[in-house]
């Protein structure tokens, strides 16, 4: 028999026989699934402030996704202090990263983002002012939650 039949034989009786081999073989547990970011609650003046995010966010698909963004905003502010300087340097950087991150549709969100924005400006501040960190992680941790729930 040529070396090329006996290939041919082999994989059949491979075929053949997977399910019972497979069974048989030792494979590796998966590991369990990470867990996502912990989400911490905010207190009640916040929950007040985000309340509108939370209703618009429950209709949205990506709000889980919305959530690890903000999650990982409150982390940034955690490791780096001071890397907004001002609410105006924050506001640049989230008009930017948001289009870059959350990789909307025209339309897709549009309650969500003003609610959003109207939420930022009410726990940080309208005007271009220094930016206190625990402030903005205040914020940051307030607007995850909304969007968790």
């Amino acid at each position: 028999m040529s070396r090329n039949n006996l290939i041919a034989i082999g994989v059949i009786l491979l075929g053949l026989f997977w399910p019972d081999i497979k069974q048989r073989l030792p494979w590796p547990a998966l590991p369990a699934p990470a867990p996502g970011p912990a989400v911490v609650v905010p207190d009640a003046q916040a929950q007040q402030i985000v309340a509108p995010v939370a209703a618009a966010a429950k209709a949205n698909p990506n709000a889980r996704k919305y959530a690890a963004y903000w999650a990982d905003m409150a982390q940034l502010v955690r490791l780096k202090p001071g890397v907004f300087a001002t609410t105006g340097d924050f506001q640049r950087f989230h008009a930017t990263s948001s289009k870059l991150f959350l990789d909307l549709e025209d339309g897709q969100g549009a309650g969500l983002a003003a609610a959003t924005e109207k939420a930022i400006f009410d726990l940080l501040g309208a005007e271009n002012a220094k930016l206190d960190d625990a402030k903005a992680v205040r914020c940051f941790e307030a607007l995850q939650w909304a969007h968790s729930q």
